[in-house]
């Protein structure tokens, strides 16, 4: 039996309990995710990207999310120890607009080459949650957050396979697009 992402996702929500921490505007952590155009969308490239290159190696639905996953670890655990990168927010924003033109150019390259992009991008996303994590309790605060990355590279990966069944290349292309559309706006409002 194979388990499938949106499976892993449930199942590892489940299992954290962390995943409610609060951050200082009482927004459960795992929620947080979800909030902020920059993280979403930057999740669910992953999942579409994972999705779109799955057909030439199923293990990217699997490896491309886990090294985002791992390097937003990896990139709070430094924020906290007081090793910062510079220009968090330009990493952050270059992350959804190159992940939507990868989509949108329909990029394939190996698991190795996209688990290297996605993970030196997710260095930024983990910079940028270590500085909102409370003080009390920042690492169950992480914790939450990066189950709630993981839904969301699920729902990606899911959305990204519907898209290629149903519709094709063009649907990822789409995909792409649209992510970088949204995000432009979103920035342009805030």
């Amino acid at each position: 039996m194979t388990l499938r992402p949106g499976l892993a996702a449930l199942v590892i929500l489940l299992a954290t309990t962390a995943a409610l921490a609060h951050g200082d505007h009482g927004t459960p952590s795992l929620l947080h995710a979800f909030a902020g155009a920059d993280h979403l969308l930057a999740a669910l490239v992953v999942g579409l990207w994972a999705a779109w290159i799955s057909p030439l190696d199923r293990r990217a639905l699997l490896v491309v999310p886990a090294s985002f996953v791992t390097l937003v670890a990896a990139g709070a655990a430094a924020a906290r120890a007081g090793i910062t990168l510079p220009l968090v927010e330009a990493g952050i924003w270059a992350s959804v607009m190159l992940g939507g033109l990868v989509l949108l150019l329909l990029a394939r390259p190996s698991i190795g080459l996209a688990s290297a992009g996605v993970g030196l991008f997710a260095l930024f996303h983990g910079q940028a949650h270590a500085i909102e994590a409370p003080g009390a309790e920042p690492a169950a605060y992480i914790a939450g957050i990066l189950a709630g990355t993981v839904l969301l590279h699920a729902v990606g990966a899911v959305l990204g396979r519907a898209l290629l069944t149903h519709v094709g290349a063009a649907g990822i292309r789409a995909a792409g697009a649209l992510i970088a559309g949204i995000f432009t706006v979103s920035r342009v409002v805030s």
